[in-house]
């Protein structure tokens, strides 16, 4: 991720290049991505218990998967440092789909593995969601000459 500088701006204007559009459709197609993938899997989350309940197999798979969340959200700035921010999101992607998959053939043997890979990118995720979200807005901000101060304003709508 590259925020252009103010000499880059110029000369892109210069050249009749438009910077405009692209901190939006950024924005855009990571909320439709993020809109999409978890459609899928709160569909999934509120059908476990009744889907999957002997040896309560749909909440102990949801157990793990908050309880390695809420360890891997504490750990998601090192977390992100270590792989990047994009790559984190393609994880976590690919873990919510893996788990989605787990669930053709439920068992303990399948699920709990895919439950804990799911939860260890989960908190990263929202947390890489962020970190685009506020880079986005950050540029936005510096492209219109605004303050910063107009971030708080789309956090508290994004």
């Amino acid at each position: 991720m590259v925020c252009w500088s103010q000499a880059d701006v110029r000369r892109l204007w210069r050249e009749g290049q438009s910077l405009e559009g692209r901190e939006v459709r950024s924005t855009v197609i990571i909320t439709i991505a993020f809109q999409l993938l978890f459609t899928a899997f709160n569909a999934l989350q509120n059908l476990h218990s009744s889907l999957h309940d002997e040896e309560f197999l749909g909440l102990t798979c949801l157990a793990i998967i908050y309880g390695t969340a809420t360890v891997s959200s504490i750990l998601a700035p090192a977390i992100i440092a270590r792989v990047g921010a994009k790559a984190v999101l393609v994880m976590s992607f690919g873990a919510h789909c893996l788990y989605i998959l787990a669930n053709l053939y439920p068992s303990f043997k399948s699920m709990a593995p895919v439950a804990v890979v799911l939860g260890f990118f989960h908190g990263p995720a929202w947390t890489c969601q962020n970190v685009f979200a506020t880079y986005d807005f950050a540029c936005c901000s510096f492209l219109s000459n605004t303050s910063m101060t107009v971030i708080k304003y789309f956090h508290n709508n994004y």
